[in-house]
C-alpha cells in the first residue's frame, strides 16, 4: 500500500499546481521550518523536479506526511486534480495535460454508469459513436431522466464526450486546468481548443429542459470545424449501429 500510495503521489506531484499544494499542505502538518530546507519548494523559485524528490524523500521519513498521502492519491487527490475547484494564489494561465491513471480511472467508471443508464432507459447500450445521439435522445423524450441525479446526467456527458473523441483523429480527453477548477475536456490536440462534455446535458435538464442532443453535438462540434486540418471527421463510421 505504501509503494502504491508513494507512486499515486509522485503521478499527482507531477504536475506544478499539485506539487504547490501539497507543499501547503505539509506546511500545516510539519511546520514551515521543515520546508524552510526546500528552496526549491518557495512559489518564487518553484522548481518542480527538485520539489517533487523533496516532498517523496519528506513523506517516506514522515508517518504522518505517508499516511496522509494515501488519502490524497486517492478520494482528495482525486476529487481536487480531476475535477473539483483547486484554490490557487497565483495564476492566471491555464494548462491542457494529458490523463493520469486518476482520469482514465474516472471517466471509465462514468462510462459503466452512462451504459447501464442507457440500458435500464432503452435497453439499448452504447457504443461510443454518432448512434448513441440517438439513444440518449430516446431516453431524454421518454421522461426516463427526468429525475436523474447530477451524477447520472454527467456520466451521460462523458458519453457525449466519447462520441466526440470519435469523430476526429485529432480529438482526444485531455484536463484543462484553470484558476477555477480542474475539468475533463475533449479537446484538439495541440491546441487550446477544447470542448466541455461533461456539463452540456446536466446544466440544461437541471434547468428544467429537455435538450436537443444533436443540435448540442452539431453546434460544439461547428465550432471547431475551421480548426481541424481536414474531413471527413469519422474515425470509422462502421462502427455505428441502426436501431
Amino acid at each position: 500500500m505504501v509503494t502504491a500510495a508513494l507512486a499515486a503521489l509522485k503521478d499527482a506531484l507531477a504536475n506544478k499546481r499539485h506539487a504547490q499544494l501539497f507543499v501547503k499542505f505539509a506546511v500545516k502538518t510539519q511546520g514551515r521550518s521543515t520546508l524552510a530546507r526546500c528552496t526549491a519548494c518557495a512559489d518564487k523559485q518553484f522548481d518542480l523536479s527538485s520539489t517533487m524528490m523533496f516532498l517523496l524523500n519528506l513523506v517516506r521519513r514522515s508517518r504522518c506526511l505517508l499516511a496522509l498521502s494515501v488519502l490524497l492519491s486517492a478520494p482528495y487527490l482525486h476529487a481536487q486534480i480531476t475535477f473539483g475547484p483547486i484554490q490557487e494564489e497565483e495564476s492566471g494561465v491555464s494548462e491542457i495535460r494529458e490523463l493520469n491513471w486518476m482520469n482514465h480511472n474516472y471517466l471509465d467508471k462514468q462510462r459503466q454508469l452512462a451504459d447501464t443508464t442507457m440500458r435500464q432507459a432503452t435497453g439499448r447500450q452504447l457504443h461510443q459513436n454518432r448512434g448513441d445521439l440517438r439513444r440518449i435522445q430516446r431516453a431524454i423524450d421518454s421522461g426516463a431522466l427526468d429525475n436523474a441525479n447530477k451524477q447520472t446526467l454527467q456520466a451521460l456527458g462523458a458519453a457525449l464526450g466519447d462520441i466526440f473523441a470519435n469523430e476526429h483523429k485529432k480529438f482526444d480527453w485531455r484536463v484543462y486546468e484553470d484558476d477555477a477548477a480542474a475539468s475533463h475536456a475533449v479537446c484538439l490536440i495541440g491546441t487550446e481548443h477544447c470542448l466541455f462534455p461533461m456539463t452540456m446535458i446536466s446544466r440544461r435538464m437541471e434547468a428544467g429542459l429537455k435538450p436537443d442532443v444533436t443540435k448540442i453535438f452539431n453546434t460544439n462540434l461547428d465550432s471547431l470545424k475551421k480548426q481541424l486540418p481536414y474531413l471527413p471527421y469519422s474515425r470509422d463510421y462502421s462502427k455505428e449501429t441502426a436501431d
